[in-house]
């Protein structure tokens, strides 16, 4: 894996990456995905915007899921939490 270019701009990054096999892309994009959530999340840089995981015009109490085998419900003002090490 050898990334040749890399220009970080102000809201997306560019990445000109190069492999031998195109199965690799897939595993460093979800590596690098994961590690720019992870570092985003130690700035405090989520707290300050909307959920990462909701739908864009979501209302707040739709993003709540239901357990069918239980009837118990999530609370849906739960902060959205990201893994601080990777597995």
């Amino acid at each position: 894996m050898k990334v040749e270019q890399l220009s970080i701009q102000h809201d997306h990054i560019h990445l000109l990456v190069r492999t031998g096999r195109r199965s690799q892309y897939q595993h460093f994009f979800r590596v690098v995905a994961g590690q720019i959530a992870q570092r985003f999340e130690k700035e405090g840089l989520f707290a300050a915007g909307p959920a990462v995981t909701g739908t864009p015009n979501t209302p707040s109490n739709a993003l709540a899921t239901s357990n069918k085998d239980n009837g118990t419900h999530a609370k849906s003002n739960a902060k959205p939490r990201l893994w601080q090490h990777r597995p």
